[in-house]
């Protein structure tokens, strides 16, 4: 049960910045720091492909994003 004392603050998720930690010849790993709706700031690493084409349409990197939000809204619950 919520209690209407604590207000909950909502912000607009958004990315602070992304740094490049180490590149290969096939993936790159990145750092992303970005807010949360709640206004926490967090860290995100992720591995991108080097060698993506150009008239792809999608990739592997969407889903694992999506399987990541689903996973964190089921730990939530």
């Amino acid at each position: 049960m919520s209690n209407p004392e604590d207000p909950k603050v909502t912000t607009t998720p958004h990315i602070i910045k992304e740094e490049l930690l180490a590149e290969g010849k096939w993936v790159k790993l990145e750092q992303t720091t970005y807010i949360d709706p709640a206004g926490n700031t967090r860290i995100w690493e992720s591995v991108k492909r080097t060698t993506r084409r150009t008239n792809t349409e999608a990739d592997g990197e969407y889903w694992f994003i999506y399987y990541l939000f689903v996973s964190l809204l089921l730990l939530r619950a």
